[in-house]
């Protein structure tokens, strides 16, 4: 389907809860940032680049009020250096996958997406396989994906350098997959699952990422670590966490899987074998010091596909999303590609 034109007379949406929770007054303002009008007919035939929105990215941060509305105009101004766009947001879980497939069936020429690596995670997964290409915005609370592309923390700078190439390479990126479900990033279980399971929506958007430090802190204390049973090229071990990375950084800034890349059809896989509490708290320092690769207990191993083995239910992080998923699973790299829009060298893969 095409995306949905915008005005101040849309009727209201009902409300949900949850991550993708939006009001009136945010499609009011983004209709009066862009000057949709479900009224005007459109001039130019020719399929037009599709900014997805979501407005409850990075705390709502793009969710109505006048400093809102002046930072939505310009990024559509600077992306509109390489020709008008068109723009819809997202209502619900589901349809930000949805508008990415619309666009696919519509032959759009790009796609772009303002929102947090969760909102980029389900728009690729209606890209996955396509021409299309995605051009990543950032504009959530962590934007792990930015980072490890090597692009500004910044909407208004990135649509800058996406507006400003005349010419934008695209690049195929590797895609991981999880029980079925796509992923960029990373897959990992641990107390990180737990905590991101049962961190209250709410919490997480006025608070963004310190509400997760100390979600993840209560997990810790609430109970010893997880026993997650794991194969590896038929090996199989019993771990506390693991991460099976198809990009080097996690949680932000920090380095889970040093030299994983997207573009060779492996996972880089990171695990702590099974530990108490302890040894945990000394895995997650390490992490952010970087020097977790040297403690024991600790492992890096390239595959190309992780099983979960044995019953019962595994809560799962995938790129910033929690997911309670029926073993046994499997974690591999999927057989279509991403096409992405290239912007600039990205020193951060080294490219």
């Amino acid at each position: 389907r095409a995306a949905r034109p915008l005005s101040q007379e849309e009727p209201e949406a009902p409300r949900e809860r949850g991550q993708f929770d939006f009001c009136r007054e945010t499609t009011a303002a983004i209709a009066n940032a862009y000057a949709v009008s479900e009224s005007s007919p459109d001039p130019d035939p020719m399929p037009r680049p599709l900014l997805i929105v979501n407005p409850t990215s990075g705390g709502g941060r793009w969710s109505g009020g006048d400093r809102v509305r002046r930072r939505l105009a310009e990024i559509r101004r600077l992306l509109e250096q390489r020709g008008p766009i068109e723009i819809a947001t997202t209502r619900g879980p589901l349809d930000a996958t949805d508008l990415a497939r619309s666009a696919v069936a519509d032959r759009r020429p790009a796609v772009y997406v303002l929102g947090g690596d969760g909102t980029v995670r389900v728009v690729a997964a209606g890209l996955l396989g396509s021409a299309v290409p995605l051009g990543v915005l950032g504009g959530g609370t962590a934007n792990v994906l930015v980072a490890a592309l090597g692009l500004p923390n910044d909407p208004i700078t990135c649509a800058r350098m996406f507006g400003a190439t005349a010419s934008l390479p695209t690049r195929e990126l590797d895609v991981g997959r999880c029980g079925g479900l796509p992923f960029l990033m990373m897959a990992s279980s641990g107390t990180d699952a737990l905590a991101l399971q049962r961190l209250a929506p709410s919490l997480k958007r006025r608070f963004g990422r310190a509400a997760i430090i100390v979600q993840v802190l209560i997990e810790w204390l609430r109970a010893p670590p997880p026993a997650i049973e794991i194969e590896i090229a038929g090996q199989r071990s019993t771990v506390s966490f693991f991460a099976a990375c198809n990009l080097p950084l996690y949680g932000g800034r920090f380095t889970m899987a040093p030299g994983a890349t997207p573009f060779d059809r492996e996972l880089d896989i990171v695990g702590l074998v099974r530990s108490n509490r302890a040894a945990v708290l000394r895995f997650a320092i390490a992490v952010v010091r970087g020097r977790h690769l040297g403690l024991a207990g600790v492992f890096q191993r390239t595959a190309s596909t992780l099983q979960l083995p044995g019953t019962g239910r595994l809560v799962v992080q995938l790129d910033g999303d929690a997911f309670e998923l029926e073993r046994p699973l499997t974690i591999d790299i999927a057989a279509q590609r991403l096409a992405l829009l290239w912007p600039a060298p990205l020193p951060a893969l080294g490219l």
